[in-house]
C-alpha cells in the first residue's frame, strides 16, 4: 500500500474499474478512498513489520474471500464513489480559482473562456538547457518580463527549482498575480525520509520558495489532507491556500 499521495488517482482508476483497494489509512488516501476502501495502519519506523504484514495478509484473504454477492456490492459502491472525481469537475475548480484571482486584481476573467483559449493549440517556448539540478537559466526572468503580459494567468508547476523563483522575481517587478500548484512538494513524507534533502531546502526556503507562495495569488492543492500536511513541511508558512 501507497504510504504518501499527492492525490491518489491509483485508487480512483482502481475503484473506477470496480476492483477492491487497501491502503493506508494516512495522507489523502482517506479522503480519496472514501468508505469503500479497506485501510492498513501506516508503517512507523519501530514497528513490528511482521505483524503489520500478518494484518495485512488477513485484510485482503478477508477482500478475496467475500461472498459473491458482497463483492458486487462492494464493486457497484466503489464505482459510484469514484464517479465524483471527473476530470471535468477538477477542471471547473481550477478554472474558477484562475477566474478569482483574474477578478481581484482588476483582470478580465471572462478572457479563461474566450475562443482564443479554448481552441488554440500548446506552445513551448525553448530557452534552452537550465544549470544544474536546480534549473537555473539566465534568460528566464527577462523572457517572463517580456512575455508575461502575453497571458491572462500565469501557473507555476511544483517548487524547489528555478522557474518558480524566476516567476516570482519578475511578477513583483510587474505586480501580476501568479498561482502556484505544489504537486505534493510540501508533503512533511520527504522530511522524515531525506533528513539532508530537507536542510538543503531549509537553506534557501526563506530566500526562495518562501516568497514565492507568500506572494502567490493562490496555491493549490489536489485535497484538504494534501494541504493540510502541507502546513507541517516547513516553518515560515505563508500561503493563500485553495484545494481543488
Amino acid at each position: 500500500p501507497s504510504h504518501a499521495e499527492g492525490f491518489g488517482w491509483p485508487i480512483v482508476e482502481a475503484q473506477t474499474c470496480g476492483c477492491p483497494v487497501i491502503t493506508t489509512d494516512d495522507g489523502p488516501m482517506n479522503e480519496i478512498g472514501g468508505p469503500v476502501t479497506r485501510y492498513l495502519p501506516r508503517l512507523q519506523a519501530g514497528d513490528d513489520i511482521g505483524a503489520w504484514a500478518a494484518h495485512g495478509a488477513q485484510v485482503l484473504a478477508e477482500v478475496l474471500d467475500a461472498p459473491e454477492e458482497a463483492a458486487q456490492r462492494r464493486s457497484a459502491a466503489a464505482m459510484a464513489w469514484a464517479s465524483r472525481f471527473r476530470a471535468e469537475v477538477a477542471i471547473k475548480g481550477y478554472l474558477r480559482v484562475y477566474q478569482q484571482v483574474l477578478a481581484a486584481h482588476g483582470l478580465d476573467e471572462a478572457a479563461l473562456g474566450a475562443p482564443h483559449v479554448r481552441e488554440h493549440p500548446l506552445t513551448v517556448h525553448a530557452l534552452g538547457p537550465g544549470s544544474g539540478r536546480y534549473g537555473f537559466h539566465p534568460g528566464l526572468k527577462p523572457w517572463l518580463l517580456t512575455h508575461a503580459h502575453d497571458y491572462d494567468l500565469t501557473v507555476v508547476n511544483g517548487l524547489w527549482q528555478y522557474h518558480s523563483l524566476a516567476t516570482w522575481r519578475a511578477y513583483r517587478e510587474l505586480h501580476r498575480p501568479y498561482v502556484v500548484f505544489t504537486h505534493g512538494m510540501l508533503d512533511p513524507w520527504f522530511k522524515h525520509h531525506y533528513p539532508l534533502k530537507h536542510l538543503k531546502k531549509w537553506l534557501y526556503w526563506p530566500w526562495a520558495d518562501y516568497r514565492v507562495l507568500r506572494d502567490a495569488a493562490a496555491v493549490l492543492f489536489t485535497s484538504e489532507e494534501e494541504r493540510r500536511l502541507a502546513r507541517e513541511s516547513l516553518w515560515l508558512y505563508p500561503a493563500r491556500e485553495q484545494a481543488v
